[in-house]
């Protein structure tokens, strides 16, 4: 593959009064970037859109691109520390990007329409992103963060429909937007990371007592880990493929809408010999599962099988997570029915 390097060889574009700081850099494809002066004082630029200068026309960069961190305009040395809006946009060529840890900023739609970017690798230092960046990235399929990110968002990634496993780096510890990715079916995480641990591709708290998130393209049997006690609410929402989930003896606290979206789902096992409490009824605190499919059975050790039956709650009413931080009128037939809790085989 072509790694287009660009050469710091800038050029003043002195014809048009408009872009007096503004300059261009040649690629080693003959394709050229266009750069922006923000900063005088710290000699600062922004690469932005330029698509017509005069009589030239610039074109889009494609294949592997590697952005400068520093550009050299006229003698002087410019720092490359923000992508503009737009700055690639419909750049159909376009690979792979590698961004250089000068840069703090790439703004709204930046890569928008870079329909066969497949990778992206993102700098040391952590980068703020704005709206759409990669909007109809449908064929991203890496991403690399910094070693020293500490915080993650997903959400510009919800177009990149080949996502398919992330990787968290050791200093994150916090993450938002994960059940955003439709096609998510693995979540590693760095041994070393103090916050978070990944168990068959699961996102786990380090000590694997809370479950955070299921990625949502999981698909077949699963067994949560041993140690787990609480999943947090949402964790295995829409995950349409799951078939069969395993929850351990240590669980005692799930959602009661915990489940809705896995319309694949047909077995829920519990080994708890305790029902776990999952919602609030009418004020007190009762074990629901509200059923994600007409098929789904509830599955307990036969010596529990009665507790289970007596204790489930299947009339309608007003429930509300044990936290109290949503509350749904449930109609009779939506809660499992007392008749689908059954012994395990």
């Amino acid at each position: 593959m072509k790694r287009f390097i660009l050469i710091a060889i800038a050029f003043l574009i002195a014809s048009l009064e408009a872009y007096s700081q503004s300059f261009s850099a040649r690629i080693g494809n003959g394709g050229q970037l266009s750069f922006h002066v923000i900063d005088t004082t710290r000699n600062e630029v922004e690469i932005v859109r330029i698509k017509v200068l005069g009589d030239m026309q610039l074109t889009l960069p494609s294949g592997d691109l590697m952005i400068p961190s520093s550009v050299n305009f006229k003698g002087a040395i410019y720092t490359v520390v923000s992508i503009g809006e737009s700055a690639f946009a419909d750049a159909d060529g376009l690979t792979s990007v590698s961004i250089p840890s000068s840069v703090r900023r790439i703004s709204d739609k930046a890569f928008s329409g870079c329909s066969h970017l497949a990778s992206i690798i993102f700098p040391s230092g952590t980068t703020s992103m704005g709206d759409s960046v990669f909007d109809k990235c449908s064929s991203l399929s890496s991403i690399s963060f910094g070693s020293d990110w500490t915080a993650i968002d997903f959400h510009p990634f919800t177009e990149a429909t080949s996502l398919k496993d992330v990787y968290i780096p050791a200093r994150v510890n916090k993450i938002s937007g994960l059940k955003q990715l439709a096609n998510l079916e693995k979540i590693e995480v760095d041994p070393n990371n103090k916050a978070f641990s990944s168990h068959d591709g699961i996102l786990y708290s380090k000590d694997g007592m809370t479950l955070y998130a299921c990625p949502r393209a999981k698909s077949g049997q699963i067994s949560v880990y041993p140690k787990t006690e609480k999943i947090l609410d949402g964790a295995f929402s829409n995950c349409a493929a799951l078939e069969g989930i395993l929850l351990p003896a240590s669980i005692h606290e799930f959602a009661y809408d915990e489940f809705m979206g896995c319309e694949h789902l047909k077995t829920i096992t519990l080994l708890s010999e305790i029902p776990p409490m999952t919602a609030k009824w009418n004020g007190a605190a009762v074990f629901a599962i509200e059923t994600p499919n007409m098929e789904c059975i509830l599955q307990v050790k036969k010596e529990q099988l009665n507790r289970y039956q007596v204790n489930i709650c299947a009339a309608e009413g007003t429930f509300e997570t044990l936290r109290g931080e949503r509350r749904a009128e449930i109609p009779a037939g939506k809660m499992m029915d007392k008749s689908l809790v059954k012994r395990t085989k």
